[in-house]
């Protein structure tokens, strides 16, 4: 992205706590007009991010948030890939 508000604009998306990785998926790129923004919240919710691009900065049109499970992982247990 040349533009800086582009970045700056979609920057805050990135701030805070999550489970896993944000994902932030622009329809043609950068070019595009429309983008999604999705993350698993800290609680175990998912939440979807609908973008739209207006001139040069991104806007958040609808947040969309599903009740999920909290998925706890149990440690890996190392031994058993020994030789």
């Amino acid at each position: 992205m040349n533009d800086h508000s582009d970045q700056i604009s979609l920057q805050h998306l990135f701030v805070g706590g999550s489970i896993g990785s944000m994902r932030l998926f622009l329809d043609n790129g950068s070019e595009g007009t429309r983008g999604y923004f999705l993350y698993k919240r800290v609680d175990g919710n998912n939440v979807l991010k609908v973008l739209n691009r207006m001139g040069n900065i991104w806007v958040v049109m609808t947040v969309d948030e599903r009740k999920a499970n909290k998925l706890e992982q149990k440690p890996f247990n190392w031994d058993k890939c020994a030789d």
